[in-house]
């Protein structure tokens, strides 16, 4: 084990295979950005029950009804309007209703619609804006964070990448995706000429999640180095 790595709680196989669509998602970047117009049209109805379904059974407040329907709205609207457009109609609620926990939510569909639309300095704002007005408990909250890395490592910025990276997978105890993030924050290292950071994330892992598929994927990532 390198210098500094720290044992961490081990994680069971189970755990690390808690929710394939969301690991699928992060392992899908190039393929979700070459079909997005397919994916929005399969996956906005089921994006709108989930959204609405959550935001009912959250609050009661008319102004989370409201916030709610005209995302659901904005969702169904996806597969007819560009996703620059549709960054903007987000932003509007999101505005509109701030402070409501489906505005807050807003934000997030705000940075994925600019991170479509391919412009990653208004999507990186958009994640900003949600992660200083979110709760680090919401389930969107290291999606958020995820995404704000993203961003900044299109941008080139690797090294601020990697460390946003370590942020979403430390967010959650026993998170299950927190070795795709290490291994996220490996490659920025490693990109930014940081090669033993990268060793020690990729040997933290092999060492803390065996049993996760990201652990044959932190070996190939070490042999890069």
């Amino acid at each position: 084990m390198a210098k500094g790595v720290k044992p961490l709680q081990h994680v069971r196989k189970k755990e690390l295979k808690e929710d394939k669509l969301v690991t699928t998602y992060f392992q899908s970047r190039d393929y979700f950005s070459e079909n997005k117009n397919k994916i929005i049209k399969i996956g906005g109805a089921v994006i709108l029950i989930i959204a609405l379904t959550a935001f009912w059974f959250t609050s009661k407040r008319n102004a989370e009804y409201q916030a709610a329907y005209e995302m659901g709205v904005a969702l169904t609207a996806a597969q007819a309007v560009d996703p620059a457009a549709l960054a903007d109609d987000f932003n509007q609620i999101a505005e509109r209703f701030s402070g409501t926990t489906a505005g807050n939510e807003a934000l997030m569909y705000t940075a994925q619609m600019h991170m479509m639309a391919d412009q990653k300095e208004e999507a990186l704002e958009a994640y900003d804006r949600y992660l200083q007005k979110g709760r680090k408990s919401a389930y969107l909250y290291p999606s958020a964070l995820a995404g704000k890395a993203s961003c900044l490592e299109d941008l080139g910025r690797f090294n601020d990448a990697a460390q946003v990276y370590l942020q979403a997978a430390s967010v959650k105890k026993n998170f299950f995706l927190a070795p795709r993030f290490h291994l996220d924050a490996a490659r920025c290292y490693r990109l930014a000429g940081e090669s033993e950071r990268a060793r020690t994330e990729c040997e933290l892992i092999e060492t803390n999640f065996p049993d996760s598929p990201f652990a044959r994927e932190a070996i190939k990532e070490a042999a890069r180095l």
